[in-house]
């Protein structure tokens, strides 16, 4: 991306070239610039915590078991 970014190309260049848009390159550019290689690094804080516990799965079959079985019938997805 830096790159593609040296020879003069703009945000939106390089987006159609590597598959995603302007706002994701410019955003790995700014932590490129503020972190160096570092910044690129998965970040394990990103997105949204899962709602789902796995240290109690016990519970979760206990309420999955009590739902009604229309709540499974699949028939209204196709």
């Amino acid at each position: 991306m830096n790159l593609l970014k040296s020879e003069k190309r703009t945000s939106i260049e390089v987006g159609e070239i590597l598959g995603c848009c302007e706002m994701v390159v410019n955003n790995w550019l700014v932590r490129y610039e503020k972190e160096g290689l570092k910044g690129l690094a998965t970040r394990a804080e990103r997105g949204r915590p899962p709602i789902l516990s796995q240290q109690n799965p016990e519970h979760l079959k206990k309420a999955m078991y009590s739902l009604p079985k229309s709540c499974f019938n699949r028939s209204h997805l196709s």
